[in-house]
């Protein structure tokens, strides 16, 4: 359904105003988001407008009731009224709907416990009965199925709803002693010149001062294919390499299809789609064909003593579909793994049930794989960092 009078556009505006107003932090992308929402899904009651508005503007559980309180302020819930009449009038005179509505609900307030019971159908509806206690699973079962649908399914609204939530995630990493030393306790090493300058100060008494090694994350290194059979994959795991650039410190992210490009710089100091758009035009093989054994060959003989250094975790993304120089994507596999603490091949392939690695590309790679694990939607990138933080659970 689509208001006639076209106010559609002014209500949805009107009512982010309204969420910036009880504290939910609603910017311009969200209202572009709202507006495609509600023009790719359509709406017909309010219930629908409802589910359609919130998985664009919640972001967490702390925000749902503060939601659910503005949109029954902004569009009250009477049988009276319908939604096409909430839509087709201006923002200015919804308001005196919503007070007329007030003061009918005062007057009505004594009879209120009794028609709640007489009703239950209209109490659980958005808007009706307490609003800050909602059920938490009803709430969030969009976005449950949003994080379960394939990247390549998704349409360019819910692409954009996933890359906030690719935004958000963060893969866990092991410490490591670094060379550098920082001040510790009695159990360290004692730190000689601490000791000396402290006992120039206070000559009749030496007060040993003592050092421990500093503890760094292992570096992460990401090598994604951007290769044409990729195309609908790399685009959104691209937004999955941007948040760990920018969360952790020695991310090194590389793209290839038939050559290898360092874009971590750019993924490093942009922010937000910027930083992701000067990654894309600083590549220019992006989805053609592939060279797999090539571009990992180069990266070992150009990179690997620069990014693998101190134990790194590398994550390859790609589908593995090499058919060319398989001897060199062995070799490579061979060094790559043996030059990192863990590889982990990521492989949108793995979404269906019945497959299976025969491709001779991949039957290369396997051997050296220490986890072969799905890519192909949020849920799958989801378990990746459970996962992570499982190995290190028990090796701590």
């Amino acid at each position: 359904m689509q208001p006639q009078s076209g106010y559609l556009q002014d209500h949805i505006l009107a009512f982010s105003r309204l969420l910036r107003e009880t504290g939910l932090p609603v910017g311009s992308g969200q209202v572009v988001d709202a507006l495609q929402a509600v023009d790719l899904l359509g709406i017909s009651t309010r219930d629908d407008f409802y589910h359609c508005l919130f998985p664009v503007f919640v972001n967490s559980k702390s925000q749902a009731g503060s939601f659910t309180t503005a949109f029954s302020r902004y569009f009250p819930a009477d049988q009276t009224i319908r939604l096409a009449d909430l839509l087709d009038s201006t923002p200015e005179s919804l308001g005196n709907i919503e007070r007329s509505l007030q003061l009918h609900e005062d007057a009505d307030d004594e009879g209120a416990e009794g028609s709640t019971q007489e009703n239950p159908e209209t109490n659980n509806k958005p808007g009706h009965g307490d609003e800050t206690e909602i059920e938490p699973l009803a709430q969030f079962s969009a976005l449950e199925r949003l994080r379960k649908l394939d990247f390549e399914a998704m349409s360019p609204v819910q692409k954009q709803m996933a890359r906030r939530d690719l935004a958000r995630l963060r893969l866990p990493a092991e410490q490591i002693h670094s060379r550098r030393y920082r001040a510790g306790t009695r159990s360290g090493a004692i730190e000689l010149r601490g000791t000396l300058r402290a006992s120039m100060r206070y000559p009749e008494s030496i007060d040993l001062r003592f050092k421990q090694p500093q503890l760094r994350r292992t570096p992460l290194v990401l090598l994604c294919d951007i290769s044409g059979s990729m195309q609908s994959y790399s685009s959104m795991l691209l937004h999955f390499m941007h948040a760990l650039a920018g969360e952790r410190d020695r991310v090194h992210a590389f793209v290839f299809g038939t050559r290898l490009s360092n874009i971590s710089r750019y993924l490093r100091r942009g922010k937000g789609e910027a930083g992701i758009q000067q990654a894309i035009d600083h590549v220019q093989d992006w989805s053609g064909g592939t060279r797999l054994g090539a571009c990992l060959q180069q990266f070992n003989q150009q990179w690997s003593r620069r990014t693998l250094a101190q134990g790194a975790t590398v994550l390859l993304i790609t589908d593995g579909l090499e058919r060319e120089a398989i001897d060199q994507l062995a070799q490579a596999m061979e060094r790559l793994a043996k030059s990192s603490r863990q590889l982990i091949w990521l492989n949108p392939l793995l979404r269906y049930a019945e497959f299976e690695p025969k491709a001779q590309g991949m039957q290369a790679m396997l051997p050296w794989v220490d986890q072969f694990v799905p890519a192909h939607n949020i849920a799958s990138l989801q378990a990746l960092t459970r996962l992570l933080a499982q190995q290190l659970g028990k090796t701590t």
